[in-house]
């Protein structure tokens, strides 16, 4: 249960997947009368968005957290999200301290209570918020993956590729501030976005270009088993004028 009237410190780490949760997260504290406070020795929570892609991110992200403990005022409670609890279960057996909450990439929206229907702030202003620069805002479009890399491990963060829906991405885009004309479509991997559930990334962008005509359009991680197996429908869709490539 998140309480009003909370002073939160965010710590932003690894990718945009990451970073497009922390920025609904900070969005959805600030809608319930919180702060996002610039200082984690004035914070009542501090949230750490974890990163676990390769052993050293793993390495410095324990790290952050555990200078994040000693800055934190006795009372205030430390909470872990991003990947490393769903990569590692067991990973405060790693830690000296008590971490108070964690939560993964696939339940974070239900447990702050994020909707679709939630009025995003305008990029500036999370810009500010959590110290971050935004090229592109990113709207998280699929959450894991499909693939079974040797090298990669986050897999084990997301499980299968889990997509939302087009009207749910379309709602989403809908709630952003007109000031925002760049997003970039992010997951774990969104070649494979919406072969769960009987769609792909081209119906998606189609969609998209449709409601948001002068909006430009970028993507993160593809595999390049998409780019073969679909190319011409990628050269199609590289030729759109929405798309920033």
């Amino acid at each position: 249960m998140i309480n009003e009237k909370k002073k939160y410190h965010i710590l932003q780490l690894g990718c945009a997947s990451n970073q497009a949760d922390g920025i609904k997260i900070a969005n959805r504290l600030i809608e319930m009368n919180n702060s996002i406070v610039d200082n984690p020795k004035e914070a009542d929570v501090i949230i750490v968005m974890s990163c676990g892609f390769s052993k050293k991110q793993y390495a410095d992200t324990l790290t952050e957290i555990s200078e994040m403990n000693k800055l934190k005022p006795n009372k205030s409670e430390l909470w872990v999200g991003g990947c490393i609890p769903a990569i590692n279960k067991k990973f405060t057996s790693e830690l000296s301290f008590k971490v108070d909450k964690y939560f993964l990439p696939r339940n974070f929206e239900k447990h702050f209570n994020i909707s679709n229907n939630t009025k995003l702030f305008e990029k500036n202003k999370i810009q500010d918020i959590l110290k971050i620069k935004l090229n592109s805002f990113p709207i998280r479009v699929s959450n894991g993956c499909n693939e079974n890399c040797s090298y990669c491990v986050i897999k084990r963060a997301g499980g299968k590729t889990k997509s939302k829906t087009i009207t749910e991405i379309i709602n989403e885009i809908n709630n952003l501030d007109n000031k925002i004309n760049s997003i970039s479509l992010v997951g774990e991997e969104i070649g494979s976005y919406g072969t769960d559930i009987g769609l792909n990334v081209f119906e998606l962008v189609k969609e998209i270009v449709k409601i948001k005509p002068n909006i430009k359009i970028s993507f993160s991680a593809i595999h390049p088993k998409y780019f073969i197996k679909d190319f011409e429908n990628y050269v199609e869709l590289f030729k759109l004028k929405a798309l920033l490539i």
